[in-house]
């Protein structure tokens, strides 16, 4: 990580108050974050929609924004449509590297990841933090 973005990731942290845990966890949650917020402009608990672990499909964060609120599960989805009738639904999928180099097959993987994810019969095993937005 050069510099600048390392300087970055630093400020993030001090400034949502966290422990550094790894260089690449730490930059994956900034990312996440910046990505996130520029298009949700409520608080929100960025470890929620940070699941880059394993058998994450090739993605690292995940946010589901539902009549402009962001949802966690299936039944604050089903609240809304009761109270509002109508759903307006953006997903907003992040795939997180912090490398000097473009690889086109990470970006396949990225994009067979999320045609999984709305696959009614998936392919790829999924983790938990996976299926629980998958729901």
């Amino acid at each position: 990580m050069d510099r600048i973005l390392k300087h970055l990731v630093d400020d993030f942290l001090k400034s949502f108050e966290r422990n550094s845990t790894a260089p690449d966890q730490d930059f994956e949650l900034f990312a996440n974050y910046s990505i996130i917020a520029h298009e949700y402009n409520r608080s929100f608990e960025i470890e929620s929609a940070s699941i880059g672990n394993g058998n994450d499909t090739g993605i690292d964060g995940i946010a589901i924004i539902v009549n402009g609120l962001m949802v966690e599960n299936i039944e604050e989805i089903d609240e809304m449509l009761e109270s509002n009738g109508t759903l307006d639904v953006r997903f907003i999928f992040i795939q997180v590297k912090n490398s000097g180099r473009f690889d086109s097959s990470e970006m396949n993987n990225f994009a067979f990841g999320v045609k999984d994810f709305f696959s009614e019969n998936p392919r790829l095993v999924r983790s938990e933090e996976i299926q629980s937005f998958a729901i």
